[in-house]
């Protein structure tokens, strides 16, 4: 052991240590002298006693279990070592004739052997494959892969004279012969650090060769997009945008891409993004808004980016274009402080569509294509469909959509199903596919179904959410003579 003697009054020297092994730390000293105290100091700045002794009162350490001393000897004993005890510590002696309280101080470097350290990267619903550091020349015993604090969690494993249930046998799996571990279906909560724990049937003193892997998790998001609102007249007002990125990690920060000419036109209102987390996936949804003026000379493009991943440019000043068939929501600028008293939607020369009134009943002349929601202040048109896959009548079957925008609260879609067609429809999905939009908080939802195209049956179906219906559509829909070969109902591609 070699020893560092410096004139500050401490002796630094390191001492190796094998995972699960133990250490004898040798506390410089004068024998001769009688001891006052001797303290075992760790962590930052060696400000927690860890253990220690004292001439004239009880000591309480804090690693009583792993950690003891011999004032006689001046020594300090760890045992049952762990990757994480690397670091340094401090042997601090006061002696009973120290007349000034200058103390005898050894700082000693505990370095940890015995297993391998690297870092692997995996993506959301991946796979990863961590290989353990062995010695393929000698025979195993046994492979062991633990995770959780301390790694005392047992994941999987195997051993060579007997058999365990493993605690994660439908996400890992482990090649004993290639000394490997394998992880599949990841999520963001297996972000971590595992062990590999391997013992060879030669050992005499039951050593094992460990090999800690760090698991970093990403998520490979889809492109964020642009949405408008608040559009005035080109001219006149300004436009509000807002870039949303679903399914993002690590957290990042969205980027907005704006071209020189607008740089003194726009305003960012949230200067940090707005974030929220999948309580389940731990994913995370954010968003960003900014003002643009829309001054008429300027028809400029913008788009933004996420971890790398940009949106499609999309026009600054965009006003509402609605598609046939298709589907809109409007939201009402309001004081949401105030209580209302009405909301009413109007078109034409004042004809009333649709509204609200807080103390009477209103006749919408729009019931089955709109819907007022007065405690978000919106108005949504009714849900639609559309068709896909449509094959020639009598030999193939449609894939219908029906997809409403704007819903609060959550609701499951309801299709009215001529009864006719209940034996030649099969739902594709079960349960509605749903998305919140983080800014509004509102749903947008669809469910798709399967029907086949009998030449002897032309019938109609359509679908509700919230009360709300849509337009009755032909199953089977046609096109200038010849049936749809994967356009929209609406006639547009």
């Amino acid at each position: 052991m070699k020893l560092h003697l410096f004139l500050s009054g401490f002796t630094d020297y390191t001492v190796p240590g094998v995972v699960k092994g133990s250490v004898v730390f040798i506390c410089d000293s004068d024998k001769q002298r009688e001891l006052e105290f001797l303290d075992f100091q760790g962590s930052k700045d060696f400000e927690n006693l860890l253990n220690g002794w004292h001439s004239s009162k009880p000591i309480k350490p804090t690693r009583p279990n792993t950690t003891s001393v011999n004032h006689t000897e001046r020594t300090i004993s760890m045992w049952d070592l762990k990757v994480s005890d690397e670091g340094k510590y401090k042997c601090i002696i006061s002696y009973k004739d120290s007349l000034d309280g200058t103390t005898k101080d050894t700082i000693i470097f505990l370095n940890m052997t015995g297993f391998t350290d690297y870092t692997v990267t995996g993506v959301v619903k991946g796979s990863v494959v961590f290989i353990c550091d062995s010695d393929k020349q000698r025979e195993l015993e046994y492979l062991y892969f633990q995770g959780g604090n301390d790694f005392k969690i047992f994941l999987n494993g195997w051993h060579s004279s007997k058999s365990f249930p493993p605690t994660q046998p439908n996400t890992t799996s482990v090649n004993h012969t290639e000394r490997t571990i394998s992880m599949w279906d990841l999520k963001v909560s297996d972000k971590g650090e595992y062990k590999c724990i391997i013992s060879y049937k030669d050992s005499s003193d039951g050593t094992t060769e460990d090999t800690i892997i760090h698991l970093k998790m990403t998520a490979n998001h889809s492109a964020p997009t642009i949405t408008h609102r608040n559009c005035e007249k080109v001219g006149e007002g300004y436009c509000t945008l807002t870039c949303t990125a679903i399914g993002v990690f690590p957290v990042s920060k969205i980027a907005w891409d704006v071209p020189l000419v607008l740089e003194q036109r726009w305003t960012e209102v949230n200067h940090s993004d707005t974030v929220v987390q999948d309580i389940n996936t731990l994913l995370y949804n954010i968003s960003s808004t900014a003002n643009f003026s829309c001054p008429g000379e300027l028809q400029q493009n913008t788009s933004c980016s996420v971890g790398g991943v940009s949106s499609v440019k999309t026009p600054v000043c965009q006003q509402h274009n609605g598609v046939v068939k298709g589907s809109v929501e409007f939201i009402c600028d309001s004081g949401k402080q105030r209580e209302l008293k009405f909301i009413y939607f109007q078109g034409g020369k004042d004809i009333f569509l649709n509204g609200w009134h807080s103390s009477k009943s209103l006749e919408p002349t729009r019931p089955e294509t709109t819907s007022v929601n007065h405690t978000e202040r919106t108005i949504s048109i009714a849900p639609t469909i559309t068709h896909r896959n449509c094959e020639k009548v009598g030999e193939g079957y449609c894939t219908l959509t029906c997809t409403a925008i704007g819903v609060f609260p959550v609701s499951k879609i309801a299709w009215d199903v001529p009864l006719v067609l209940e034996q030649r429809r099969t739902e594709v999905n079960h349960s509605d596919t749903v998305v919140q939009d983080i800014n509004t908080l509102l749903y947008n939802i669809s469910s798709t179904a399967n029907f086949s195209c009998p030449g002897e049956l032309q019938q109609n179906t359509s679908c509700s959410v919230g009360g709300v219906s849509s337009v009755k559509t032909p199953v089977c829909q046609q096109h200038n003579g010849k049936y749809n070969l994967g356009k929209r109902a609406n006639g547009l591609s």
